[in-house]
């Protein structure tokens, strides 16, 4: 991994128990990644602790741009299954506006990322979580378990932002 200051990314995989996340150079490489697990009784709630951990590592890193994935809930199901996929669609987008919103109040690009070109950036479209772990253990010689996946999802998604933004910054990606 390199320790190249200018020009990072930080990544984003909203999540409503956990929230990965990855600093990235725009030629693609990790510079640290995580985990944020933040409780509260409502969206509200673990968005301003989302937010409060995500000016943590602008502070710590200065990245210029956030990659924040777009809320997806898989809709298939019927029922009562499907109204409480419904909340979980709402209490995403109010995590991610919160995230969006601190990231703005810093000056940062925001580049929204969907689920399948993050897959596709780092694995292959439609992949599992397993895939995007086995992936990226494999590409950056990391050791994330099963239970990190979406610590592999931010790194997908800065992938896929490292390539959405190569025309303005220039930035070459190494397959």
């Amino acid at each position: 991994m390199t320790d190249d200051r200018e020009g990072l990314l930080l990544a984003v995989d909203p999540g409503l128990d956990t929230t990965g996340w990855a600093v990235m150079s725009l030629t693609g490489e990790p510079l640290a990644f995580g985990r944020w697990r933040v409780r509260g009784a409502s969206p509200e709630e673990i968005g301003r602790g989302l937010a409060d951990e995500l000016l943590v590592e602008i502070a710590r890193h200065r990245p210029t741009v956030l990659a924040v994935e777009m809320q997806f809930v898989d809709f298939r199901a019927k029922g009562r299954a499907r109204e409480g996929r419904a909340e979980a669609m709402l209490k995403l987008a109010a995590l991610r506006g919160a995230l969006c919103l601190a990231a703005t109040w810093h000056g940062l690009r925001i580049v929204t990322v969907n689920p399948q070109q993050a897959k596709a950036a780092l694995a292959f479209a439609g992949c599992d979580k397993a895939a995007m772990v086995a992936h990226a253990n494999a590409r950056w010689g990391l050791s994330l378990t099963d239970g990190e996946a979406d610590v592999a999802d931010a790194l997908g998604i800065g992938l896929a932002a490292v390539r959405l933004l190569a025309p303005d910054t220039q930035a070459v990606m190494t397959l």
